[in-house]
C-alpha cells in the first residue's frame, strides 16, 4: 500500500510538472506568435519606407534636373538681357545721330 501511495504521489508530481511545462509552452507559443506578428509589422514598415526612399531618390533626381535647367535658363536670361542692353545702346546711338542730323 505504501508503494502505491508513493507511486501515486510521484505520478501527481509528474502531472504537475507536465502541466507547468504545457503552461510554459503555451506562453512561449503566444510570445512566438506575437513576435511573428511584430516581424510582419516591421516588414510592412520597411516596405513602405523603401518605397518612400525610392520616391525621394526620384524627387532628388528631378530636383537636380530642374536645378540644372534653371541654371541654364538663368544664363540664357543673362545672355538675352546683355543682347537687349546692346540693342538699346545701338538705338540710343541712332537716336543721337538722328538728332544731330536734324539739328
Amino acid at each position: 500500500m505504501e508503494g502505491f501511495r508513493q507511486r501515486e504521489y510521484k505520478l501527481q508530481q509528474q502531472l504537475k510538472e507536465q502541466q507547468q511545462w504545457e503552461f510554459e509552452n503555451k506562453q512561449l507559443r503566444t510570445n512566438l506568435d506575437n513576435r511573428a506578428r511584430e516581424i510582419e509589422d516591421w516588414k510592412i514598415r520597411y516596405s513602405k519606407l523603401d518605397e518612400e526612399v525610392a520616391r525621394n531618390r526620384d524627387l532628388s533626381r528631378i530636383n537636380a534636373e530642374m536645378s540644372s535647367r534653371l541654371s541654364l535658363a538663368g544664363k540664357e536670361i543673362e545672355r538675352l538681357n546683355e543682347a537687349i542692353r546692346v540693342k538699346l545702346e545701338e538705338i540710343d546711338n541712332w537716336k543721337q545721330r538722328l538728332a544731330r542730323q536734324e539739328a
